[in-house]
C-alpha cells in the first residue's frame, strides 16, 4: 500500500509531461535558466544543463538531449529543431542557433 502512494504521484507527474512544452523550454533554456548573464561559457553551459535536467520531464525530450550529447557540434542545431518538430513544437529555438 505504501508503495502505491509513492508510485502514483510519480506516474501522474510523468503522465503530465508535455513533449512540445519541454522542447519549448529546451529551445529557450539559456534565457529561462538565467544563464544568459553568466560570462564564462563553461559555467553557462553547466547552468543550462542543470536547468534542463530539472525542468524537462518527457521521455521524448530526454532522449533527444541524450542524442544531442553524442552528435557533432555542427549538427546539433538541426537535430534539436527536427526533434522539436516531431513532437509538434514549431516555435523559435535560440538554442538551435547557439554557437
Amino acid at each position: 500500500m505504501i508503495r502505491t502512494w509513492l508510485v502514483l504521484p510519480l506516474l501522474a507527474l510523468l503522465a503530465c509531461a508535455n513533449p512540445a512544452e519541454d522542447f519549448e523550454n529546451i529551445c529557450h533554456a539559456e534565457a529561462r535558466s538565467g544563464a544568459a548573464s553568466i560570462a564564462d561559457p563553461a559555467q553557462r553551459a553547466l547552468h543550462i544543463a542543470q536547468w534542463v535536467e530539472a525542468n524537462v520531464r518527457s521521455s521524448e525530450a530526454k532522449e533527444a538531449m541524450a542524442a544531442l550529447a553524442g552528435a557533432s557540434f555542427e549538427s546539433r542545431g538541426e537535430l534539436l529543431r527536427a526533434a522539436a518538430r516531431e513532437v509538434g513544437y514549431t516555435g523559435d529555438c535560440p538554442m538551435a542557433e547557439a554557437r
